[in-house]
């Protein structure tokens, strides 16, 4: 039990202390690092979710006069490439919603205390 509350205590005076210089921690620089990474991502995957979107409308316009096969394959292919703007929009809302719960966005540079 002693080495219980000796551990516990050792683990909360080492987060107090990141807890008072939190924009210096490895664990904050960490994690906004990984959110640069993931908005860069997002970017990527709606640039070409919305190519494939313009793909589908274009291939549906030149087979607009033709009844059958192509014309489905491409409204289904607007409506995946619709889906996955749509899923891709709702992920970088919920990275946005928990960058405000948690305080942490993108910073140019960190910004250390002065003495």
């Amino acid at each position: 039990m002693k080495k219980i509350i000796g551990i516990s205590a050792i683990i909360a005076a080492i987060t107090t202390v990141y807890a008072q210089n939190m924009h210096t921690s490895p664990f904050f620089r960490f994690f906004v690092s990984i959110q640069a990474i993931l908005n860069q991502v997002i970017l990527i995957l709606m640039g070409l979710a919305m190519v494939f979107f313009f793909y589908g409308l274009s291939v549906f316009v030149w087979k607009a006069k033709e009844e059958g096969e192509g014309l489905e394959k491409s409204k289904k292919f607007m409506m995946y490439s619709l889906g996955a703007i749509f899923v891709l929009l709702c992920i970088w809302g919920i990275f946005a919603l928990l960058q405000n719960i948690f305080g942490v966005g993108v910073q140019d540079s960190i910004a250390y205390p002065k003495p």
